[in-house]
């Protein structure tokens, strides 16, 4: 993205870690509450398509 002067790169990288940041919390907690798996799943779901 560097390369082609993209200009909301810094934005896209604060998003990226965001992202990676709720991965991290789902995995954390994935073992802890199943029951709340399915909620889990559907909120990183959502981020997800807000982004795109």
């Amino acid at each position: 993205m560097e390369s082609i002067n993209y200009k909301k790169l810094f934005t896209q990288k604060v998003q990226h870690l965001k992202f990676i940041h709720k991965l991290d919390e789902f995995i954390e907690h994935h073992n802890d509450e199943i029951e709340d798996q399915d909620e889990q799943i559907m909120v990183i779901c959502v981020e997800s398509a807000e982004r795109l």
